[in-house]
């Protein structure tokens, strides 16, 4: 739990899930995913439930808490599935980026879904483009039941797909969204949009 959510009550139960995919677009090629980059969901031990939502604030600062430590995870030269990454830079935030990561994180969890594609049946890349964010490559990580930002980045780092768009250096910008529903399967829902503008 981090130090600015101390005043709120969380709830043990089962269950966390991650997916990752990855675009790379050039030579005038059509977007298309990396199987690679889209690895099956992976399962954690527990979901936590909030006594009561979070402000925007408290939102605010999960967001920035978040950066944080894909950041310091960023610092570190690691190993991703089979393929080692060197230290990469410290991603900045974009604000189209982070709309739109915000919006699909609150979408997923107000109507209780988890893909990457949304319910109007968008892919993140699409959802990029719509935003404004003109990129020439991007990728996209979402994971889904956990409430502190340091346990949603170890479990992207202990998924291989994850941690390598995580630690790539092809990407400059980045966009966080978190969001929370009570009623919905996984409650919390996290998205981050890697980019390189054009």
């Amino acid at each position: 739990m981090n130090a600015n959510l101390t005043s709120r009550t969380l709830l043990s139960a089962a269950g966390l899930a991650l997916f990752s995919t990855t675009l790379l677009v050039g030579c005038g090629a059509d977007d298309a995913l990396d199987q690679e980059q889209f690895p099956e969901p992976i399962a954690s031990e527990q979901i936590s439930t909030l006594a009561e939502p979070l402000t925007a604030t408290e939102i605010a600062t999960l967001r920035a808490q978040i950066l944080t430590e894909i950041n310091k995870a960023r610092a570190v030269a690691r190993v991703c599935g089979t393929k080692s990454f060197p230290a990469a830079p410290a991603l900045a935030r974009n604000t189209l980026l982070d709309t739109t990561a915000q919006a699909h994180s609150v979408d997923m969890a107000n109507k209780n879904y988890f893909s990457h594609t949304s319910i109007d049946g968008r892919s993140p890349f699409k959802r990029m483009s719509d935003a404004g964010y003109k990129y020439s490559a991007a990728a996209e990580n979402i994971a889904a039941g956990n409430s502190t930002a340091a346990a949603t980045v170890q479990q992207w780092i202990r998924s291989s797909g994850h941690c390598a768009n995580l630690m790539s250096a092809t990407y400059i910008h980045t966009g966080i969204g978190y969001g929370y529903s009570a009623t919905s399967t996984y409650k919390h829902y996290w998205t981050q949009n890697f980019g390189r503008p054009l």
